[in-house]
């Protein structure tokens, strides 16, 4: 007879022992150990990394202190983040300042996008943002406006996407967003020598994983370790549009045009839904090229093209150009729109029968086909119709606002089609062209109220030039940078460099700033300091003025153009200045400066006032005089108070005047006149 097995204090209801299930427990939570293991080392590599500041700040903005106030500010180092090979010019994003405690009386409007948003080839007052900023802070006269350039040179939807997650940390009331050209070329562009290969995902992964410093120092040590098989130059060659190209050659239509243009509208929808989800208007702007003026850079027969075709298109192209020569533009018509037969994706004949149209004032034929023209193109530096076309349904899906810059733009050029008027090459606008940018943007926002109603409206646009402070020094330095780019490729294939031989001063100091030999403040103070030279000191407070626009919490500038009326003999001008200068920052130099006019007035007791607030201010806040500045101060003290009667202070201020500098022979006169003066004094 069989015995069944009873259930014991070692056993389960199961049959399984106690000590069974404790070593399966075991198992689990040892495997469960294992999978966490390498989570808890990285995350211990990367609190290290960060506790020791591995690498390079890379965050979107830093902190600096002005005065007792502290701001924000773009942090310029900030592409190297998605930058990870050599031989590759790292763009920089303005350094703008903005609030770290964001008062409820500002606006803050983030501009977002490409290089066309970040002003190229103009920097600081010459651009669209700084265009828009005096035109909101005209019509919110009581607000303080920020409008911070956020544009990036090679930058695509990626890049605006993974700022856009960071900025709504910052309390934006508006974002801005010209976006479009750059997605086969830009950073992580499909046709771009910045890209991960893998596609969408893998791009995405990897940007997500940039802001980790483990994968950072992975990404550099990467890059190090291909460096020594590679030899990288010390300092990229060529022009960005050169280095940042790989696939030279994309055909409308291809799979990875068509690829493109997909990831190009889901980078648009998340840039859209993160704005909506936290509820921060956008307002996008429609694109802009100049399609009159700059022919297809490379056009490229259809590989189901026969040998046979391609000769008979050739030599129809070649009657063409015959007929052109000749001024029979009837008979290149016909060859060149037999081309167009022959082979429907070259780009070349497009253009040239565009412009023939064009010349007749055929102009929606023309701009039918110059818009072809540049779709056709297969180096593709300009966003084609198609993605300007996706960038309008898109937004008006999200019901985001786009502002009509192509109208705008075809509105102010010749027979409405956009060329050399409003821009500088095949993509980028001249001043004029930025300043119609910042308006139809401006105008957008205004007439949807989109920061609000407000009872102000726009001034004339002279007003605006005058507000924006550019001078022809912003026109020099962005057609020096413009004259550099178009001699290089793709435009030309150069046989030697190019060089600038500036013909003047003007000139000189324009390049030397392109150059990068010396600071932009510092090249517009030079230009300064030479108008004055010239006795033109109009033309020298505005370069100050254009400095005090961009740092407008430095009184320097501000001093020079109350200088500069006080050199022309406009003394309540300068006085009017010299007292802005020290409502900016309070410093001794505008008071002593302040005090010289008053003695000219006569008015020694205000001098005196003034000279000692000087010595006042140098010691509170921390000025550095020198010792001819000490000698100066001394001086002026004691004719203040020679003029008062005071002779004995105004001779120990002499003498303090000579103990700093003992040659000053203006002061060794006045001292000696003092002591005649005390010495037949009656006792």
């Amino acid at each position: 007879m069989s015995t069944m097995r009873q259930p014991n204090d070692r056993t389960d209801s199961n049959g399984l022992s106690k000590g069974s299930t404790l070593s399966r427990r075991k198992a689990f939570v040892f495997r469960f150990i294992l999978l966490l293991a390498p989570l808890f080392f990285f995350a211990g590599i990367e609190g290290a990394l960060r506790i020791f500041n591995y690498g390079d700040d890379l965050e979107i903005v830093k902190t600096k202190t002005i005065g007792q106030h502290e701001f924000y500010v773009i942090n310029r180092a900030l592409a190297k983040r998605y930058f990870g090979q050599s031989g590759t010019t790292i763009p920089e994003p303005s350094e703008d300042l903005f609030e770290k405690q964001k008062s409820p009386q500002t606006i803050r409007v983030f501009c977002l996008g490409e290089s066309t948003m970040a002003g190229f080839p103009y920097d600081f007052n010459a651009t669209a943002p700084s265009f828009l900023r005096d035109r909101l802070q005209s019509i919110f006269p009581d607000r303080n406006i920020e409008v911070i350039n956020l544009g990036l040179s090679a930058s695509t939807s990626f890049i605006v996407v993974d700022l856009v997650k960071q900025l709504v940390e910052y309390e934006p009331d508006l974002f801005v967003l010209y976006l479009g050209h750059n997605e086969f070329y830009g950073i992580f562009g499909s046709g771009s020598a910045v890209r991960i290969p893998g596609g969408t995902w893998l791009t995405n992964l990897h940007i997500a994983l940039l802001h980790y410093r483990t994968y950072y120092l992975l990404r550099e040590g990467l890059t190090a370790l291909i460096n020594l098989f590679t030899a990288p130059q010390s300092t990229p060659e060529g022009t960005m549009m050169e280095q940042m190209v790989r696939e030279q050659v994309i055909p409308y239509g291809s799979e990875l045009y068509v690829k493109t243009r997909e990831t190009f509208r889901s980078n648009l929808k998340k840039i859209f839904e993160v704005s909506q989800r936290h509820g921060i208007p956008l307002v996008a702007s429609a694109l802009v090229s100049n399609i009159k003026d700059h022919p297809p850079f490379r056009s490229e027969f259809q590989t189901s093209t026969t040998p046979e075709t391609r000769w008979e298109w050739e030599r129809a192209f070649a009657q063409g150009e015959a007929a052109i020569s000749k001024g029979d533009t009837s008979g290149a018509q016909r060859a060149f729109t037999r081309c167009t037969e022959l082979d429907s994706l070259h780009a070349r004949p497009f253009y040239l029968l565009g412009r023939i149209e064009y010349q007749r004032g055929n102009l929606v034929h023309a701009k039918n086909l110059l818009l072809r023209a540049k779709d056709l193109d297969a180096l593709r530096f300009r966003a084609s119709e198609d993605f300007a076309a996706d960038l309008k349904r898109i937004a008006t899906e999200h019901r985001v606002l786009v502002a009509p810059v192509d109208s705008f733009f075809a509105s102010a050029s010749t027979k409405g089609m956009i060329g050399n008027e409003l821009m500088l090459e095949h993509l980028h606008p001249n001043i004029e062209g930025y300043f119609l940018l910042a308006k139809a943007i401006a105008q957008t926002i205004l007439e949807n109220r989109v920061l609000g109603s407000t009872g102000q409206n726009f001034h004339s646009d002279d007003e605006y030039w005058s507000r924006s402070r550019v001078t022809e020094f912003d026109r020099l330095v962005g057609q020096m940078k413009i004259d550099l780019l178009t001699h290089q490729w793709p435009f030309v294939t150069p046989t030697q460099p190019y060089r600038i031989r500036p013909r003047n001063r003007i000139e000189e100091l324009a390049l030397q700033y392109v150059e990068g030999k010396i600071f932009w403040s510092t090249a517009r103070y030079e230009l300064a300091e030479y108008y004055a030279s010239r006795q033109e000191f109009e033309l020298a407070r505005k370069e100050c003025l254009a400095i005090s626009k961009v740092i407008p919490f430095s009184y320097q500038p501000l001093l020079m153009v109350a200088d500069f009326y006080r050199f022309e003999g406009r003394t309540v001008e300068a006085k009017t200045w010299y007292a802005r200068s020290m409502s900016v920052e309070d410093n001794p130099y505008a008071r002593l400066k302040l005090a010289i006019i008053l003695l000219e007035e006569e008015r020694p007791a205000d001098a005196k006032h003034q000279i000692q607030l000087a010595f006042d201010v140098a010691a509170r806040n921390n000025f550095s005089l020198t010792k001819e500045a000490f000698a100066s101060s001394y001086y002026l003290l004691g004719v203040a108070q020679a003029k008062m009667g005071e002779f004995s202070e105004a001779t120990k201020s002499l003498q303090r005047s000579l103990s700093y500098e003992p040659h000053q022979n203006d002061a060794k006169e006045l001292l000696q006149q003092l002591s005649s003066l005390q010495s037949r004094a009656p006792r």
